[in-house]
């Protein structure tokens, strides 16, 4: 079931999202009209299998969409009103060997992390 929710941003002239605001403020004029003026709408779902105490293997998937264009301003950050995060998760054991990471790609790009542990 998809969950919809008010977000705080910052929205130019152009009716484009240019950053998320955190800060929780809503003090003065100026934070008070980012409050709530981005709507998310997310869903997805997680699967996780476990064999003993040999391995984990999951996989997650979300989708995120957004009422306004979201241009951050660069290559590196996110742009569009629509996106999809897909992600690999593993963790091996073997004696006193533990090795574990994540796979992940957004429809664009692919990023990993790995750990190696002997304890």
């Amino acid at each position: 079931m998809p969950q919809t929710k008010k977000k705080d941003a910052t929205i130019n002239d152009s009716d484009l999202v240019t950053n998320f605001v955190i800060s929780g403020y809503h003090r003065t004029e100026n934070e008070h009209s980012k409050l709530d003026n981005l709507t998310e709408t997310t869903y997805g779902g997680s699967v996780k299998y476990s064999l003993i105490d040999l391995f984990d293997v999951g996989i997650l998937h979300i989708n995120s969409a957004y009422n306004k264009y979201l241009d951050f301003g660069n290559n590196f950050s996110l742009n569009g009103n629509k996106f999809q995060f897909t992600s690999l998760s593993y963790n091996f054991y073997f004696n006193r060997l533990n090795v574990l990471g994540e796979v992940a790609y957004n429809g664009e790009a692919i990023a990993t992390v790995a750990n190696i542990f002997w304890d």
